[in-house]
């Protein structure tokens, strides 16, 4: 269909209506500053020290001090003058951006709200950015989602008078038949406009409103125990755990070396991070070691007992002095994790399991979230359905790590 005819087809999300006049005020301070880019008043709202990239974002009020909207106001004359506005004008806007803020490896997401929703889909049929999102969308059409080319999250509430359930559903429905990479999110008893102008006095609201942030760790303090340990080559669940928690939000990490099998070095440990930090809020115990193998007739009694103490108590030391902060703070999260597995032994354990893959520090992150605050007290097979598939376990490896480092031999044999 040509672009002339597409003013004819129906509206799967309809205009923005009278409701969008409305909202709640927000309290707090702005972080961000207004500059103009491309001829248009842009917010912009840079990251936390040590992170590059800024996100500007795009606003279509009159200005920004425009607080009342006058008796007589047009709201119809004003959509369409706005559209044939932002038509002309975000293609250049993002041209702007992208020279302004933009490197050779930067990478770009959009959002919109509402009247938005279309210039996200308008930039996921192109090549440069590489995700986007909508909220609660108007002024969609059906060549909006046949034509993307990028995943596209759809955050959707029950009752929406621009883009309803049948509209949703049609939305989907194209998306499917067209193999497009879509998520939907769909927030009940909440109403067009929630991500935007919600209630933030309403709980569930605000829930709804702050969700697109996944993840969020923001002022979180966590220790993750072995991250100064790796094998040659590799970072490793436990570093790599200390990198994502390190990097959420610009953080910074302190490096304290701790002996974790004795209980005055854990104590030290967990004091020093209250002094730089001010609290703790996670723990992540991923110290393990293999240790010693075979029988009870064979196995060497001072390395079972070595072993049992890096791997069990270790984690009774370091959260003893972990949870009476976590009281005072009212919460906490305790994540602890076994031994991985190395080289061939990786290999043999990939290829059982259902997926075909290895979990991550990601899977790790997830635990400490508060999205997993539901999940408690409860021992986890992070095996990709390995214990449900095949009988068939792989033989360990005898880990000599712990016997070079303590000087106890694993076996007496």
């Amino acid at each position: 269909m040509l672009k002339d005819d597409l003013s004819r087809v129906t509206y799967l999300g309809k205009p923005s209506g009278a409701c969008c006049l409305e909202g709640n005020i927000h309290s707090g301070s702005p972080r961000g500053s207004f500059v103009t880019i491309s001829g248009v008043e842009t917010y912009i709202s840079k990251p936390p020290e040590r992170k590059s990239n800024g996100y500007p974002v795009w606003k279509h009020r009159k200005d920004r001090h425009d607080r009342t909207t006058e008796p007589d106001f047009d709201y119809e004359a004003w959509k369409k003058k706005h559209t044939s506005f932002a038509k002309e004008v975000v293609p250049k806007w993002v041209a702007a951006v992208k020279q302004e803020y933009g490197k050779p490896a930067t990478k770009y997401a959009c959002v919109g709200y509402c009247f938005g929703a279309p210039y996200v889909c308008d930039e996921l049929a192109g090549d440069l950015c590489s995700a986007g999102v909508f909220a609660h969308p108007a002024f969609l059409k059906e060549h909006h989602f046949r034509d993307l080319k990028k995943p596209l999250l759809l955050s959707c509430a029950e009752v929406d008078h621009t883009f309803d359930t049948e509209s949703r559903n049609k939305a989907v429905d194209i998306m499917v038949e067209e193999k497009k990479s879509y998520q939907l999110q769909l927030f009940s008893g909440v109403a067009h406009g929630f991500a935007l102008r919600g209630d933030m006095g309403d709980s569930y609201e605000r829930y709804a409103m702050t969700l697109l942030k996944a993840f969020d760790f923001t002022g979180e303090v966590a220790i993750v125990t072995g991250a100064g340990s790796r094998m040659p080559g590799e970072i490793g669940n436990r570093r790599a755990t200390a990198i994502l928690l390190a990097r959420q939000e610009g953080g910074i990490s302190e490096v304290i070396r701790t002996d974790v099998t004795d209980q005055e070095s854990c104590r030290r440990a967990m004091a020093r991070a209250v002094k730089l930090f001010g609290t703790i809020h996670i723990l992540v115990n991923i110290i393990g070691v293999g240790g010693a193998i075979g029988d009870a007739t064979k196995v060497d009694i001072d390395a079972w007992d070595r072993d049992l103490r890096i791997n069990l108590t270790s984690t009774v030391l370091v959260a003893r002095h972990c949870i009476s902060v976590f009281r005072q703070n009212g919460r906490g999260s305790i994540v602890n994790m076994g031994r991985g597995m190395m080289g061939e032994m990786r290999k043999v354990r990939v290829s059982q399991n259902l997926m075909g893959v290895e979990g991550s520090a990601w899977d790790i992150l997830l635990l400490c979230s508060k999205e997993a605050k539901w999940t408690t007290g409860g021992i986890l097979p992070v095996d990709t359905g390995t214990t449900a598939g095949k009988a068939g376990r792989p033989v360990l490896n005898e880990d000599v790590l712990a016997e070079k480092n303590t000087g106890t031999r694993n076996s007496k044999l």
